[in-house]
């Protein structure tokens, strides 16, 4: 009797646990499908979003007439089917039509098709890759089908939503410089309820964790927030978040384009940026645009992603992180024999030869010089590091 209460008992907690898992499991899918039934029945209709813009960009003139013209490169893979589709109209309801040249979304050989109402969206080209290349060589064949007319590409992430006259600023910036790479103030949509959440662009702007060679957000030191007129005026940006940011497309090409000796994704933000200012260019945060993004789970990221991730940030430290390198690979333990897997980047020293492009010394006194150092700094007196 002992032995069949207790498997009673047993059977009824394991039917308590699938019960509540099944729950859990509903109402997060609920929530995430929550997106899917804002579609409105107008299927070329976006849904209503707060204006993130501050007063002074509303009011401000653009000379949308004389700016250039923009492909916007959108890759995807496994995006969930309505995000997608509100990217892209998104794209195209909240742009100046004439500044919007055309719509190139790039199928990184997802498991299901990119849905049939995308490909009959106006000013729109799917491209699906015949095998998977990843996110870097994808928004590189996306360059490369952009609109014969664009002067600019801008790139975005597939789980987007940009807001009011989110282009106009960027494309100022460009043309007031073509080497100006620039990326808008990216708001939060809620990974589960899709809740659109402005950020005030006048609190952080783009920096790297040397210790970890990650991208992190910095708080903008007081000394370089004065020098800027807020918010009108550009934020110098020591690094881009690497999913949304528009670029010269000359200047994409003749800058190095991106290290394609890289996987999938993973650091490339950091070699970009880096490259940009080291090599004559400047990386700004825009606060008068401003794009929502959605964020998802990186603990969930397939492993080959991660193995990837840590095979760009050797990369990238071999080419342009000069003595700054060793900090990280003492903290991580890298070694020759991890170095050498990252594979052959004498053709990216070849090209920073080539180009005169200035030292990582250089870009830490000059760009970043309020880059937080690893504690492992103090130990090496030998390395050639800007001590401030």
């Amino acid at each position: 009797m002992k032995n069949l209460s207790a498997t009673k008992i047993a059977v009824g907690a394991i039917l308590v646990i699938f019960i509540l898992t099944n729950f859990v499991y509903m109402r997060m899918m609920t929530n995430y499908n929550n997106l899917q039934k804002q579609i409105p029945q107008n299927r070329f209709k976006t849904r209503d979003i707060p204006d993130a813009r501050p007063l002074a960009c509303k009011s401000f003139d653009w000379d949308e007439k004389n700016l250039p013209t923009a492909t916007v490169v959108v890759v995807t893979h496994d995006e969930r089917a309505s995000v997608l589709y509100r990217t892209v109209v998104s794209i195209l309801e909240r742009t100046t039509e004439h500044l919007l040249d055309q719509i190139v979304v790039i199928d990184d050989l997802s498991d299901v098709r990119v849905d049939s109402e995308v490909y009959i969206l106006p000013k729109t080209k799917v491209i699906r890759n015949k095998e998977r290349k990843g996110l870097i060589h994808s928004r590189v064949i996306g360059a490369e089908n952009s609109h014969p007319n664009s002067e600019v590409i801008v790139f975005l992430d597939a789980h987007c939503e940009v807001n009011f006259k989110w282009l106009e600023p960027l494309l100022y910036r460009i043309k007031q410089d073509p080497k100006n790479t620039v990326w808008p103030v990216i708001d939060v949509i809620g990974l589960y309820d899709f809740k659109y959440n402005p950020i005030n662009g006048s609190e952080m702007t783009g920096g790297m964790d040397l210790g970890n060679m990650n991208f992190i957000y910095e708080v903008i030191p007081r000394d370089v927030f004065k020098t800027v007129k807020y918010p009108l005026d550009p934020i110098p940006s020591p690094i881009m978040p690497g999913g949304l940011f528009a670029i010269d497309k000359k200047w994409f090409t003749e800058s190095g384009v991106y290290d394609l000796g890289m996987g999938y994704w993973g650091a490339e933000n950091l070699e970009m940026s880096v490259r940009l200012w080291v090599c004559g260019g400047r990386v700004e945060m825009i606060p008068c645009s401003h794009v929502g993004h959605i964020f998802n789970d990186q603990s969930t990221a397939p492993d080959y992603v991660t193995k990837s991730g840590s095979k760009n940030q050797i990369r990238f430290a071999e080419v342009w992180a000069d003595d700054y390198k060793y900090l990280w690979y003492q903290n991580w333990g890298i070694n020759e024999a991890t170095i050498k897997n990252a594979g052959d980047v004498s053709d990216r020293k070849k090209f920073k030869q080539d180009n005169k492009c200035k030292s990582f010394k250089w870009y830490h006194e000059n760009v970043y010089p309020y880059m937080k150092m690893p504690d492992n700094a103090a130990k090496h007196p030998e390395l050639d590091l800007w001590r401030g």
